[in-house]
């Protein structure tokens, strides 16, 4: 059985792109598939080792300094500043209290 030619389209600022020439075809036919049916291609990869998370960010994401330390936040497609320009009260963290009823929630907020 002859092997099915791919090609897969590379966005413009893939790292294997020329930046001057987006849309680039790049030949797949030679990556190799899971032999088994139903196991993804990612199964026999190296499992990556990342250091255990020591913090939590505002949005209440766990941390993994390993993974922080490989983020290019100056790269454009990232936003670094995802809360610029909103009010302070809108950058709040709000956690629910179980001991308050509704209406003592909402009057404590409305207090603020």
């Amino acid at each position: 059985m002859t092997a099915k030619k791919t090609t897969a389209t590379v966005a413009a600022n893939s790292a294997d792109a020329p930046l001057d020439q987006p849309g680039t075809s790049v030949g797949t036919s030679d990556v190799k598939l899971s032999d088994t049916p139903g196991v993804a291609d990612t199964t026999l990869l190296e499992v990556d080792t990342l250091t255990p998370a020591t913090e939590v960010a505002a949005s209440g994401a766990m941390i993994e300094p390993t993974i922080v330390e490989r983020i290019d936040t100056s790269h454009p497609a990232v936003d670094n500043e995802p809360r610029k320009g909103q009010p302070k009260i809108a950058n709040r963290i709000d956690f629910n209290d179980p001991h308050q009823t509704m209406q003592e929630a909402v009057e404590a907020n409305l207090k603020g």
